[in-house]
């Protein structure tokens, strides 16, 4: 049984050997579907399980026609005779995609004349050197990575614009079921447990898991069109999936038996059937249609957190953490180095080895994970440098890229999810966390196999981030992941202001900070408090949040940055002000800083970043120290005072409408206040911000010296 997709050594041999089944063929009708079914085979796809031969189609002018050879949401073919024009055929395929509806509509069109291959990817960014190749057929052995999406091997670039709408499509697609089973009456938490199994069959679908569309092909084969008996054979798909291949019963279903072990760590948890109707199977195939494979884990699963939410399903896409503000903590907090380290030693195989054990020996906490985001780029990152040193080590020993090793593969990948750790205080996002793991590991391990020709195994899932539901400010980190100076403790904690938490939230910030506690500190902060004593006992400690921007101003500067003084940190790097926020149109930007923290390293300086405009660039400037206030110098506090440090008059606390509103008179209520004999006696103008900008009129009640009315 097929679990991953085929090695690149075997698709180059499988297309050797095409091409020497094929060269010199050249008649359209005569071969065409023959030479089809064999190039998927190349890859190791069974043509009939994912494509139509001859695919009625509308052609854009309303006429009819029929499709080559196509496969839903993935690629359009048109096959020509010898010498004919693949432009003219490109601009057919074109016009069939008018009668295509939308949840099938394919990103490549493949055109050839069994001489010649040309290749268009329709989601290419323009300008792509990429978005139309052409190459012979002799070349195929060489080009095979251009086909790869065939396989299962997805073309991705992290970060790019493509990746994130992606990402916010498939989030929509994921409410759209989510919306269904809601509608249904279906238990919140099973239905939970069902949307994240079906994400993780949808990604395995497309990116090789198992057999392409093999779930697809089980929808529409074993399944009822009006949906009566689909959420028991999904049940029964899921409790399949969960035992091991050589303890399934007698009797099942030969189709279920084509599916690998997964392991229970995603279909362990019993539930309850859930109830589907003809509306929602046919949003669950045209979810089928899309290609999970070129989803971002890290957005998708921000994105994934918000569907059960009414009012974030409405802004799906508004309101996610990019990859850039990712990297801008998880760059100078360890990453950067990581690659100077490797770029040092780019000539030196003994200095690779060296930084490839030091991966292994990293770990890393996210105590506010949510749904895992910095952990999931974090590990991605981490992986492709490793990949880059296995590569380079490669090449230093002469062997040919793309052969594999002779170290076992167990001491090949050396960054292992294990190693990542969260605590998350709600269990959807933490289940969430836990899954697009699974999902980036999958990716990491096809570049992998793209690059050196072996991965290791996918399935069954033996390996788990180690996410942990609770309250990050009532735990003992140590019990998560135990304090050492490998460990690197992350994230993006909750702004809550002074007046805005909660009596619990208080409670657990008087928790945590004990005899330092004030209250004008933010929620935030009491994971730097929690990050103190996690790193306690050790000499050397390194962590970065981002955080409100009012920790670096005013009362809170003292009260936080005090008792990190006293404990040996300082600043190791921060950027100043700038706006948190997605990049969708209309979204939501918080203004924030990032801080990070280290004790028991010697500096040689520190690096600040500054933003000119809010959403801009960081501009980096390397300086001697970063103070408090987030500025080029010492570690000055500026602490309160009850008197003025010169000869100067004491500041009063002045005038503040402290009364609900009751005593201001709006502009529509002046003329009736006035005409009051009593009131009219108090009645003064009251500016404010709003008033002195804008010149707008506005009036208060000013009671001084009273009296009795």
């Amino acid at each position: 049984m097929q679990t991953k997709p085929l090695s690149w050594d075997q698709i180059r041999t499988n297309a050797a050997a095409f091409v020497h089944e094929w060269a010199g063929e050249s008649y359209e009708r005569g071969e065409s579907q023959s030479f089809w079914t064999d190039l998927f085979a190349v890859y190791g796809v069974r043509r009939r399980a994912v494509a139509r031969f001859e695919a009625r189609a509308r052609k854009a002018d309303g006429g009819a026609g029929f499709i080559d050879v196509f496969w839903p949401g993935m690629l359009i073919a048109e096959q020509k005779s010898l010498g004919k024009d693949l432009q003219d055929a490109e601009d057919q395929a074109l016009k069939y995609l008018a009668g295509v509806p939308e949840a099938e509509q394919p990103r490549y069109v493949i055109t050839c004349d069994f001489e010649t291959f040309r290749l268009r990817d329709l989601e290419a960014a323009p300008g792509d050197a990429d978005a139309v190749v052409e190459f012979p057929l002799e070349q195929l052995p060489v080009e095979a990575e251009r086909f790869g999406f065939i396989a299962g091997y997805q073309k991705r670039t992290f970060g790019s614009a493509e990746q994130a709408a992606a990402s916010v499509k498939a989030a929509q697609l994921m409410a759209d079921l989510y919306v269904e089973l809601e509608g249904s009456g279906y238990d919140e938490h099973e239905a939970s447990v069902f949307l994240v199994r079906t994400l993780f069959a949808l990604f395995a679908d497309d990116s090789g898991l198992w057999e392409r569309d093999l779930f697809l092909e089980f929808i529409q084969t074993r399944t009822a069109e009006d949906g009566s008996d689909l959420g028991a054979q999904l049940t029964a798909l899921f409790q399949v999936l969960n035992r091991p291949v050589n303890k399934r019963m007698a009797g099942t279903d030969e189709l279920m038996l084509r599916f690998p072990y997964v392991n229970g760590s995603v279909f362990g948890e019993p539930v309850s059937i859930p109830y589907f109707t003809a509306s929602m199977r046919q949003k669950l195939i045209a979810a089928c249609h899309f290609n999970w494979g070129g989803i971002s884990p890290a957005i998708f699963g921000s994105l994934f957190q918000a569907v059960k939410s009414k009012e974030a399903r409405r802004e799906l896409g508004e309101h996610y953490t990019t990859e850039e503000n990712i990297l801008k903590l998880i760059g100078p907090l360890f990453l950067d180095e990581l690659r100077a380290e490797f770029v040092e030693n780019i000539h030196s195989r003994p200095g690779l080895r060296k930084l490839h054990e030091r991966l292994g020996q990293m770990r890393f906490l996210d105590p506010a994970c949510g749904c895992g985001n910095f952990l999931i780029v974090a590990y991605r990152e981490l992986r492709a440098l490793e990949l880059q040193i296995l590569v380079r080590l490669q090449e230093l020993s002469g062997k040919q890229v793309q052969t594999s090793l002779v170290m076992d593969e167990d001491e090949r990948v050396r960054v292992r999810m294990s190693h990542f750790s969260g605590i998350e205080l709600e269990e959807w996002p933490a289940t969430i966390a836990r899954t697009a793991m699974f999902l980036v590991n999958h990716q990491a391990n096809q570049d992998m196999s793209v690059k050196i020709g072996v991965s290791p195994e996918q399935l069954p899932l033996t390996e788990s981030a180690h996410i942990l539901v609770g309250n990050a400010l009532r735990l003992d980190w140590n019990e998560v992941v135990p304090a050492s100076e490998h460990v690197y403790v992350m994230g993006n904690p909750p702004f809550i202001g002074q007046y805005t938490k909660t009596a619990e939230q208080t409670a657990d910030m008087k928790a945590v900070w004990g005899a330092d506690y004030e209250g004008y500190l933010d929620y935030v902060t009491g994971w730097h408090a929690q990050a103190m004593h996690y790193f306690a006992d050790q000499p050397v400690g390194r962590f970065a949040f981002v955080t409100t921007n009012s920790i670096a101003q005013g009362q809170p500067v003292p009260a936080l940055f005090g008792p990190l003084r006293r404990e040996g940190w300082t600043i190791l790097f921060a950027h100043r002000t700038f706006a948190w926020t997605s990049e969708a149109p209309g979204s939501a930007a918080v203004h924030c800083v990032i801080v990070g923290f280290s004790k028991g390293i010697p500096l040689r300086g520190a690096r600040l970043f500054s933003y000119e405009r809010s959403q801009g660039q960081p501009l980096e400037e390397p300086v001697s120290a970063i103070s408090p206030y987030l500025l080029e110098g010492p570690w000055v506090l500026v602490t309160k005072r009850s008197t003025p440090l010169a000869d100067l008059p004491a500041v009063l606390y002045g005038s503040k409408p402290a009364d609900g509103g009751h005593l201001i008179v709006e502009d529509a209520e002046h003329e009736k206040v006035a005409a009051d004999p009593v009131a009219a006696k108090y009645l003064r103008r009251y500016v404010g911000a709003r008033e002195l900008i804008r010149g707008l009129p506005r009036w208060c009640l000013w009671l001084e010296d009273l009296g009795h009315v």
